[in-house]
């Protein structure tokens, strides 16, 4: 869903929150940006993030792709909070 050659994308994510129709940028549309701005919110996406920072392979995450960007990553405060145990 996330590597196809569509740059963006559409999927029902019943049951994460009340808003469950999403649509999001694909890995195929961030690769040909110059410098993507990344804006992630929430400690739900703490385990995610963390597999990242510490470059685990982690499937289920379109995350990993982070690794491969040359970019800005800006996370909230509650998330800053939740990732710190990962960052030692």
């Amino acid at each position: 869903m996330f590597t196809g050659k569509a740059w963006v994308t559409s999927y029902d994510a019943e049951g994460k929150n009340p808003y469950p129709l999403r649509a999001t940028t694909t890995l195929t549309f961030l690769k040909i940006i110059d410098h993507p701005i990344v804006y992630i919110i929430g400690n739900n996406k703490k385990t995610a993030l963390c597999s990242v920072i510490q470059e685990k392979p982690f499937a289920d995450i379109p995350a990993s792709f982070l690794l491969t960007l040359n970019g800005d990553i800006y996370i909230d405060e509650e998330l800053s909070e939740g990732i710190a145990s990962c960052l030692k």
